[in-house]
C-alpha cells in the first residue's frame, strides 16, 4: 500500500510538471539575491550582456542576474516597468531614456545613483552557496568611482540623468542635485549617402556643364551638405536628373521636429511645469512645416518612415539600400532600382544603412543656415541609460541588494564591456576611455584601440561611430528636458508630422490648427 501511495504522488507530480510545460517544478527565484535587469535588447546585445553576467556570477557567487527583455520596445519597456512598479515588482535595474525616469519618479523607487558614484566606501560582497546560506568569503570592492573614472563619462551624456534635466525632482523628495540616471551606450542621428550614385550624378552633371554641379563637390572630392538649404537644392537637381528616385529619406518624424526645434531655437518642450509645451508659439515653426509639406507632396523630395507605410512596419532605410540601378543607359550602382539619395538614421542602426549595391557615405546631418552663412548644427542624443530601483519584490535586504545592482551596473559599465556593447553596431561607448582599449588587430597582426579601429572606417558601423564621435566632441549633441509626460510629447509631435504631410500642411491656417490639436493631444491648455 505504501508503495501504492507513493507511486500515486510520484505520478500526480509528473502530470502536474507536464501540464505546467515542466515550469512549475523549478526552483522559485530568490530575489534577495538575484538581480533583476529589464531591457528591450536584441540578440546580439543580449549575447554580450550573458557574458558580463557570467562574469559578475563567477566574481560573486551566490549572486545572479535575471534579465529580462520580453518588453521588446521603447514603448512596451516602461509600461511593463510601471505596471510592475505598481504591483512592488518593479527591477532592480533597467534600461531607460529620461521620459521614462521622469514617469518613475512620481512612485518614489528610483534610486539617487550620488551615494555610489562617488563613494569612497568599500563594501565587504557577501557570498552565498547554492542554497542562499551565506559563506565565510567576502570580498572587499570599492562602490564608487575615483576622480578620474568619474570624469571619464561624457558630460553631455551625464547631463540627461542629473536632476536639472527634470521638473522639480524635490517634490519627490529627491534633491536638486539627484543623479538619477547613468548612460549606457549612445547614438547619434547620421546622413548616409550613396556615394557611387552621387558620383554618377555629377559626372552626368559634368558632360552637360552644368554649373549646379558645385553644389556636390568641393574640387573633384564630393561632399554631402552641409545645411538644408543646399539639401534641398540638391534634391531639385537629383530629381531631375533621376526621376525616379527619391531624393532624400527621414526614418524618425518626430526626431526630425525636435531636431528641427533644437537647430532654429524654438522650444520643444520646457520642465517648466508652468508652460510644458511651448511649441505653439513658435515664430518660424508654422512657415517650415508648410514648406515642408510642398518639398513633400508637390515636389517629391522625400519620404519618412510613416509616409512610406504607414504602419509602421517599414524603414526608410529600405528604400536607401536598394540602390539606383540604372537612370536610362546610365549605371549608377548595382541597385535594384527607385531608391533614394541620402537617409537619416540612427548611428545604432547602421547596419541597416549599409549596402551590398553601392558604396556608403556617412556625414553629420544637415544644419540650419541663417541666410548669413552661419550654420547652426545640433544633433539628438539618444541610446539606453541605466535606471536603478529600490526594494522590488518585498526583499528584506535592500541595501546590500541596491549596492549589488550597483556593482553589475558599474561592470557593465566597464570600458573593455563598452567596447564590445559597441563594436558591432554604430553605438558608442559613454566612457571616453573605451577608445583606448584593444578592440581588435589589423592585416599585419598589430593590436589596435577601438578608437583606430573607428577611424579605419572599414566597415559601415566603424564609419558611423567614427563620424557619431566625432559629433560628440564637437559639441553638437542636445537633449531634451525629462517631465512626466514628455515622452508624450513625443508621439504628439509625430503624428502632428503626419498630419501636416497627409493634408494640413497645404495651407499656414491649416498647419496651425494641427499645432494647436497637438497641443491639446499633449494635456495643453486652450
Amino acid at each position: 500500500m505504501k508503495k501504492l501511495l507513493t507511486s500515486i504522488i510520484v505520478i500526480v507530480l509528473v502530470l502536474t510538471c507536464a501540464l505546467t510545460l515542466l515550469t512549475a517544478c523549478t526552483e522559485p527565484t530568490d530575489y534577495e539575491h538575484t538581480i533583476v535587469f529589464y531591457s528591450n535588447q536584441g540578440s546580439a546585445l543580449r549575447g554580450i550582456t550573458a557574458e558580463v553576467i557570467a562574469e559578475f556570477e563567477a566574481k560573486y557567487p551566490g549572486w545572479h542576474v535575471e534579465h529580462d527583455y520580453s518588453a521588446g520596445s521603447w514603448e512596451g519597456l516602461p509600461n511593463l516597468i510601471v505596471k510592475d512598479i505598481r504591483n512592488g515588482n518593479q527591477p532592480d535595474l533597467a534600461y531607460c531614456y529620461p521620459d521614462h525616469v521622469a514617469t518613475y519618479l512620481t512612485n518614489r523607487t528610483v534610486v539617487d545613483l550620488n551615494k555610489y558614484f562617488a563613494s569612497e566606501e568599500t563594501f565587504d560582497v557577501q557570498t552565498y552557496d547554492k542554497s542562499g546560506n551565506k559563506l565565510d568569503t567576502t570580498i572587499p570592492t570599492r562602490l564608487g568611482y575615483d576622480d578620474e573614472e568619474q570624469n571619464d563619462f561624457s558630460a553631455i551624456y551625464m547631463a540627461d540623468g542629473r536632476a536639472d534635466n527634470f521638473t522639480d525632482v524635490t517634490q519627490y523628495g529627491y534633491s536638486s542635485d539627484a543623479l538619477l540616471a547613468l548612460p549606457f551606450i549612445k547614438s547619434t542621428e547620421l546622413l548616409f549617402y550613396n556615394k557611387d550614385a552621387l558620383q554618377s550624378l555629377v559626372s552626368m552633371m559634368k558632360a552637360k556643364n552644368d554649373e549646379r554641379v558645385s553644389l556636390f563637390v568641393n574640387g573633384e572630392n564630393i561632399v554631402a551638405p552641409a545645411s538644408w538649404s543646399v539639401l534641398w537644392a540638391q534634391c531639385a537637381v537629383i530629381k531631375e536628373y533621376f526621376p525616379n528616385v527619391t531624393p532624400f529619406t527621414y526614418d524618425s518624424e518626430a526626431n526630425w521636429f525636435i531636431t528641427m526645434c533644437a537647430q532654429n531655437g524654438w522650444k520643444y518642450t520646457d520642465k517648466n511645469a508652468d508652460e510644458h509645451f511651448p511649441f505653439r508659439n513658435q515664430s518660424g515653426l508654422e512657415q517650415w512645416l508648410q514648406d515642408l509639406y510642398g518639398h513633400y507632396k508637390n515636389d517629391g523630395y522625400f519620404l519618412t518612415r510613416l509616409t512610406l507605410d504607414s504602419s509602421g512596419g517599414s524603414y526608410t532605410s529600405d528604400v536607401f539600400s536598394k540602390g539606383v540601378g540604372k537612370v536610362g543607359d546610365v549605371t549608377v550602382d548595382a541597385g535594384e532600382g527607385g531608391g533614394a539619395i541620402y537617409c537619416i538614421g540612427s548611428s545604432g542602426g547602421a547596419t541597416y544603412q549599409d549596402s551590398v549595391n553601392f558604396s556608403v557615405g556617412i556625414a553629420p546631418i544637415p544644419g540650419t543656415d541663417d541666410g548669413a552663412g552661419n550654420i547652426t548644427n545640433k544633433a539628438i542624443a539618444q541610446g539606453p541609460s541605466f535606471v536603478m530601483f529600490r526594494g522590488g519584490h518585498g526583499v528584506t535586504n535592500a541595501d546590500e541588494k541596491e549596492k549589488m545592482t550597483w556593482l553589475f551596473m558599474k561592470m557593465m559599465l566597464e570600458p573593455k564591456w563598452q567596447v564590445k556593447f559597441c563594436g558591432n553596431n554604430g553605438y558608442i561607448p559613454s566612457r571616453e576611455s573605451a577608445y583606448d582599449e584593444i578592440a581588435d588587430v589589423d592585416r599585419d597582426g598589430n593590436q589596435i584601440t577601438f578608437g583606430q579601429k573607428l577611424e579605419a572606417k572599414q566597415t559601415t558601423i566603424a564609419y558611423a561611430a567614427f563620424v557619431a564621435h566625432q559629433m560628440q566632441m564637437s559639441g553638437v549633441f542636445f537633449t531634451s528636458p525629462a517631465f512626466d509626460g514628455s515622452s508624450t510629447a513625443r508621439q504628439c509631435v509625430e503624428s502632428l508630422m503626419i498630419k501636416v504631410l497627409g493634408g494640413s500642411g497645404a495651407t499656414l491656417s491649416g498647419v496651425k490648427a494641427a499645432i494647436q490639436q497637438t497641443y491639446d493631444d499633449c494635456g495643453g491648455m486652450n
